[in-house]
């Protein structure tokens, strides 16, 4: 009792009493962040540069626009039909064998873009993400199950920080050295930092076994995860909002480095849109471990409440903005905004989920994105045709229905709870 008072879950079946220094939060956490880190440097470059590689593939600079906003969906088609396993062959096999097969498919991903001789390999690259995808949610789960309870939304944050200071370290350093070795070599330096990730994974990450082992057939634990999320309605519901969010975020963010190259006037293209990309993403990773720390304390929806508001009233203004000066404060203020987003809806969902189910729970947290980034591809393509700054108030529109649609949530908890 006096454990579970002071914040701590006891400890899983199978875990000595004094764990090892690889076994323990901290360590896990560190080992986890630092392959995120490696994850998002090279992402980072696909989504700051994808726009300027695709006319060494022969695509017209006509049809750049449309390429760029159908390119992040493209990971989804496969993605998508197989996110539900991943959670669910976590809980029966182990989850370190399913974050390996992440790291490693991301590591060929790149290496694919490398030498890719026309835009169907890129393409064919791009959809093969969709069989690395779940990492994410399964790593919560390990999170989540030795964390202490008060830290379970710090070390969420703290890996979800690893891939937003990849995403802003990606594309800073990554302009200026493709302009000097190409977008080529770019992607195979990637897609070796990836392996190396990979490797750290391999012989570094110490994962707890699960409670107890699972003897269920993998079909009969899908059907039960959707009875359990029946049962589970908050988690439903934040997803949703989650989804919703994310949509609007992803709408703005595909056409950034086309908003910037209007807007910019000099030479080095390349550059400023990693550098503007560098201070929007570190901006977001800074301030992603204080929404996690406030939410543990303040509570995961007042908290999100907050972040969503700052990330409207920031992705609004770009809309409008005349100067890369306005833009690149715009770009911070959204960061800074969005960047407890995804922590807190995943840590709201993961501390009020069974420890037996929460690996397939929590590998759905990341779904909600992928149909995003999946209708913003579809949306975003019919909304640039209208100009380039109308997917930014669609963006903004669908983040004030989800700031809409978490205020439904806090009345039915209040109404509930009294």
């Amino acid at each position: 009792m006096g454990a579970e008072a002071a914040g701590e879950r006891p400890l899983a079946r199978g875990l000595s009493p004094h764990p090892t220094r690889r076994a323990s939060w901290v360590f896990v956490t560190a080992v986890l962040t630092t392959f995120t880190l490696f994850e998002a440097v090279g992402f980072g470059h696909f989504s700051a540069f994808i726009p300027l590689y695709l006319p060494e593939l022969g695509v017209s600079a006509a049809d750049v626009p449309r390429w760029t906003a159908l390119f992040p969906g493209l990971a989804f088609v496969l993605g998508i039909p197989l996110a539900p396993f991943w959670g669910v062959w976590a809980d029966k096999y182990g989850r370190k064998p399913i974050i390996l097969r992440s790291a490693y498919i991301e590591a060929g991903v790149f290496g694919l873009a490398a030498i890719a001789p026309s835009l169907a390999w890129l393409v064919a690259a791009r959809m093969t993400v969709g069989l690395a995808l779940g990492y994410g949610g399964v790593a919560f789960a390990v999170l989540a199950q030795i964390a202490p309870r008060r830290q379970v939304g710090l070390a969420i944050a703290t890996v979800t920080m690893g891939t937003t200071i990849g995403l802003a370290a990606g594309p800073a350093f990554g302009g200026a050295l493709a302009e000097r070795v190409g977008f080529r070599a770019l992607f195979a330096l990637d897609g070796g930092l990836l392996l190396l990730g990979a490797l750290v994974l391999t012989f570094f990450l110490e994962v707890p076994p699960p409670p107890a082992p699972e003897s269920r057939g993998v079909w009969r634990m899908l059907a039960e995860l959707g009875r359990n999320l029946r049962a589970h309605p908050f988690a439903l519901a934040f997803y949703g909002l989650y989804g919703l969010s994310s949509t609007g975020l992803s709408l703005g963010r595909a056409f950034t480095p086309l908003l910037i190259a209007g807007l910019y006037r000099g030479a080095g293209l390349a550059t400023a849109v990693g550098l503007v990309a560098f201070a929007a993403y570190l901006a977001n990773g800074l301030s992603t471990p204080v929404w996690g720390r406030l939410g543990d304390r303040r509570g995961y929806a007042p908290v999100l409440a907050l972040g969503l508001g700052a990330a409207a009233l920031a992705l609004a203004a770009q809309a409008f903005v005349d100067s890369l000066p306005a833009l690149v404060v715009a770009l911070v203020l959204q960061g800074i905004g969005q960047s407890g987003v995804g922590p807190l809806v995943i840590a709201a969902v993961a501390t009020r989920t069974p420890e037996a189910i929460r690996a397939s729970v929590l590998n759905l947290a990341y779904i909600p994105t992928y149909f995003s980034s999946l209708l913003a591809a579809v949306l975003g393509a019919p909304l640039v045709g209208l100009g380039l700054r109308v997917p930014y108030l669609a963006g903004t529109l669908c983040l004030l229905g989800g700031l809409a649609v978490l205020g439904l949530l806090q009345q039915r908890e209040k109404g509930s709870s009294s």
